[in-house]
């Protein structure tokens, strides 16, 4: 179950690396920090499409978690 940034539940099977888009987090965010602990808490993986993205507020990474990008 994917809980979006506006409260709304998803229950997706999915392979690979959740998009964080998912969660909410855009290039355009003023603050991607709050967005990004609902993420790393949702999932193992997570995939963070082209763009800037700015985080001001404190997100605690933690083992076994895989971020991708593209290179």
């Amino acid at each position: 179950v994917l809980v979006t940034a506006k409260g709304h539940r998803y229950k997706r099977q999915f392979s690979g690396a959740a998009n964080v888009a998912w969660f909410g987090i855009m290039p355009d965010s003023p603050d991607i920090g709050p967005a990004l602990r609902q993420a790393i808490a949702a999932t193992d993986e997570l995939l963070f499409p082209d763009g800037t993205y700015t985080q001001r507020t404190e997100a605690n990474l933690r083992s076994n978690l895989t971020l991708r990008a593209t290179p």
